[in-house]
């Protein structure tokens, strides 16, 4: 058992192994970690967003063209442009530029993980683990619009919360109010190197939900709550959640060649046919979620997203028609909608790796290595999310790909 907690402003880690019957064959493991951390709100621009507020506008050259002394030129490309510097509310709200602000409420984010797993050894060369492995986010940080029209009729600059700002179409706060949970369960079984093989196995079946993606990398396909109006009430599946996940690798050492079970006497053959390693990665995943939301809003410049009103899952999916658009409708005017986050997933795939190895002896010391890789060996294509917009002509239909084509290489190396 070991207990870790260094020195003051240091986490605990906390961690214990135990052999079940004492022959060192079952082997039940556990731990616990608490780690803080800063998440930061933008990695490019940490320091020009810095608290409290920021304000940004755009420009066009048009807007200088009839002082062409005002045109930014590359000897001096920040200026002369007067900065936007606010010395009244009714000067924002004039201008309308973008704000960005931090809360106060600056709580640390934390996580937490844990682990418990069972290894057990089946015979001298065969390993079988099964575990479970989880974890929790909290105080993730979440930018929201505070200023996003709410539901009715009239303008739109009359149903901004913030009046006073009644112009400016989004005043994003950053505050650490998201938070995150991931469950998983995990297998393995390994093979050691024996006899001229190698193997492991592994699968995953996990979930990870949050309120919203990340403020710094995004949150995929689908992002974050739907309407700052109840955030909690969108939580559903993380951008990067795959609930199905199993890879397995091999490395094979051809039983051809001299003093192997298909001897070769012969050293010019054995030099040709002897000594060939093969190796292989299989994965096969599930997709990711995405967002159903509607081509054109019914709400009027608030939110708007469709009812979900059957599962939208097709039994036999395909590229051109990957969901049962059908499932989804506009609700009617000044209606959010009950779609949740996340409810679908693109396709997953299957992917297979490969590599051919071979060491030539030149002489005693001087030797040729080659070695052929191919990545995506079957060129499978890894789709990507399908038009998800209600109301689209191409609704439902896939016509992008995320992954790469199938890549072959070759390489040589002597070592002497």
């Amino acid at each position: 058992m070991i207990l870790s907690q260094p020195e003051a402003g240091a986490v605990p880690r906390f961690g214990l192994a135990y052999d079940v019957l004492g022959d060192q064959r079952t082997v039940i493991r556990a731990g616990y970690g608490l780690s803080y951390f800063p998440e930061p709100y933008s990695a490019s621009s940490m320091l020009t967003q810095g608290p409290p507020h920021l304000f940004s506008e755009s420009f066009s050259l048009s807007d200088f063209l009839l002082d062409y002394t005002n045109v930014p030129r590359i000897e001096q490309p920040f200026g002369p442009l007067v900065p936007l510097k606010p010395q009244s509310t009714a000067e924002i709200n004039s201008r309308r530029p973008v704000v960005r602000g931090y809360s106060f409420n600056n709580q640390t984010q934390y996580a937490q993980t844990w682990t418990f797993n069972i290894q057990r050894q089946i015979t001298k060369d065969w390993m079988a683990e099964i575990g479970y492995a989880g974890s929790r986010g909290v105080n993730l940080l979440y930018g929201f619009n505070h200023n996003e029209a709410r539901l009715g009729s009239g303008k739109v600059e009359d149903r901004r919360p913030i009046q006073a700002l009644r112009n400016i179409p989004s005043v994003l706060i950053f505050e650490p109010m998201n938070s995150s949970t991931y469950h998983g369960l995990v297998t393995k079984a390994e093979r050691r190197f024996a006899q001229g093989f190698q193997l492991l196995a592994t699968y995953t079946w996990g979930k990870s939900l949050d309120t919203g993606g990340s403020v710094a990398s995004g949150g995929g396909q689908s992002g974050g709550p739907l309407t700052v109006t109840c955030i909690k009430c969108y939580r559903g599946p993380s951008g990067f959640d795959v609930k199905h996940r199993a890879v397995i690798n091999g490395l094979y050492d051809l039983p051809f060649g001299k003093g192997r079970l298909v001897n070769i006497e012969n050293p010019v053959t054995d030099m040709i046919l002897g000594g060939w390693q093969v190796g292989g990665i299989i994965t096969a995943t599930t997709g990711r979620p995405f967002n159903v939301g509607l081509q054109n809003g019914v709400n009027n410049g608030a939110p708007s997203w469709p009812n979900r009103i059957r599962d939208g899952r097709l039994d036999d999916p395909d590229p051109y028609y990957w969901f049962d658009a059908t499932a989804f409708v506009a609700p009617q005017p000044n209606n959010y909608g009950n779609v949740a986050r996340g409810v679908l997933y693109s396709p997953g795939v299957v992917n297979i790796d490969m590599s051919v190895v071979k060491t030539f002896p030149i002489t005693e010391r001087l030797k040729f290595h080659f070695r052929f890789e191919a990545f995506n060996l079957f060129n499978t294509p890894y789709f990507s999310f399908p038009n998800a917009s209600i109301g689209s002509p191409t609704v439902g239909r896939i016509t992008s790909t995320v992954g790469d084509n199938r890549s072959l290489q070759l390489s040589g190396r002597i070592t002497f």
